[in-house]
Order: structure tokens, then C-alpha cells, then sequence
């Protein structure tokens, strides 16, 4: 499990300023959606709770100390041709723990354990450009999942699915979130099965938090009219 603590986070590309005095705590094991319209600052948000932006101002913080978020970006950031097999890309998540370039037999066991986890395990010899949509979204989980360690953070993780192959995807998200303890933190623009599962919800409108609670709030808050 993991609980995260942001505050007033600042985000900014160049003199652009994005994200602006984000505050917020999700408690441990908590399954948080952030939702908005696009331009809000959300996948920003993510890039920096992931490591990947330095902050203008504030700070994000995962505890303990220890966490380690696995991120999943939006599938259009990933090159669908990568020439690489799905055990090779689901592998490729152990490298942020090792500066090794040699697998050990640990994080093997590991890769084939989350492809399994992911019914991906008879694919794992298979091309990942040769993969659908939906398949190459559950190896993409399953590389987050070997590089996770009690948070995971996925960026719009059923975008492009049809309605079937997206409730897979949310009851897998379920079972990690429920039964394994993992903390889950996605961005969602399904309104409506993307928030079936949410313990707490947090709304960003032009960059800053315009909601953030509990779901029960949430759906109280919008049935009053915002």
C-alpha cells in the first residue's frame, strides 16, 4: 500500500505555468480518478507524481518512503511498433531497480508472474506490434506492475478500448486495488464505469483543483449542481 501527500504543487513547461498549488491526501490503498477536460493539467499532474517533471513549487510525496509508483502513460506517448517482444517490454520495467543490463532470474519470474496476472503469459514470445489495443494495454500494465512497488499510475488506461475489453481492464484494476492492496491512481474521462471504483475523486479545471474527497462527495456535490 501507499498513501501520497501533495502540496501546493506548482508544475510548469518553460515560463508556461500548468499546474498550480495542487493539495490534496489519498490514504493508503486508496483508488483515486482525476478527472477534467483536456488542457487541464492532469497527465502533467501524473508526469510529476511519476518522477518525470520537476516541480515549479510544492511537493508530491509517496509514503513509506520506499514506494515506487509504476506508470503507465496515455497509449498515443508509446510507439506501438516498438521491436520487442511482450516478454522483453514487460521486462524492461525491472530496469528502474537495476543498473544492470542482464535480467536476473528474480525479476524473470516476476515478468512472467505479472503477464500471467494479465492472461498475457501465452503472448509472451509474441511481437508486441503484432498485439491489438487491449493487449498491449494489459503488457503495458504488466510492466507497470513489475515496476510498481504499491502504487500505480495510469494515464488514461482504458482510452481507445471498446466497452468490453475496458470492463476487463477495470475489474483487473478492482481486484489490485481490493485484494492485493495496490494503490491505484488513474485519469479517467468515462464518467461514469472509469468512477465505479473510486474511493476519492479529484476534478482540475484550468490547472487547478477545483474538487477533491470522497466519491459519495463527488456524485453529492454534482447532483447539486456543482
Amino acid at each position: 500500500m501507499a498513501s501520497i501527500q501533495c502540496r501546493s504543487l506548482s508544475l510548469a513547461y518553460g515560463p508556461v505555468p500548468v499546474v498550480q498549488k495542487v493539495s490534496f491526501d489519498l490514504p493508503d490503498g486508496g483508488y483515486l480518478v482525476v478527472v477534467g477536460e483536456n488542457g487541464s493539467g492532469k497527465s502533467t499532474l501524473f508526469k510529476a507524481m511519476a518522477g518525470l517533471l520537476t516541480p515549479a513549487s510544492g511537493s508530491v510525496r509517496f509514503s513509506p518512503e520506499n514506494v515506487r509508483p509504476g506508470y503507465l502513460a496515455q497509449l498515443d506517448d508509446i510507439a506501438a511498433n516498438f521491436p520487442a517482444s511482450v516478454k522483453e517490454v514487460v521486462l524492461s520495467g525491472t530496469l528502474c531497480r537495476t543498473r544492470s543490463l542482464f535480467h536476473s532470474r528474480q525479476a524473470r519470474a516476476q515478468a512472467r508472474a505479472a503477464l500471467d496476472r494479465m492472461d498475457m503469459l501465452p503472448f509472451a514470445d509474441r511481437s508486441f506490434q503484432a498485439l491489438s489495443g487491449g493487449q498491449r494495454r494489459r503488457v503495458l500494465l504488466a510492466r507497470a506492475l513489475v515496476a510498481a512497488q504499491g502504487l500505480l499510475l495510469l494515464d488514461e488506461p482504458t482510452a481507445g478500448l471498446d466497452r468490453a475489453t475496458a470492463a476487463d481492464l477495470y475489474a483487473l484494476l478492482r481486484s489490485l486495488n481490493r485484494e492485493e492492496g495496490m494503490t491505484v491512481v488513474t485519469i479517467s474521462h468515462d464518467m461514469v464505469a472509469g468512477l465505479d471504483d473510486a474511493s476519492h475523486i479529484l476534478a482540475m479545471r484550468h490547472g487547478r483543483v477545483a474538487f477533491f474527497g470522497t466519491q459519495a462527495d463527488y456524485f453529492a456535490q454534482e447532483k447539486r449542481g456543482g
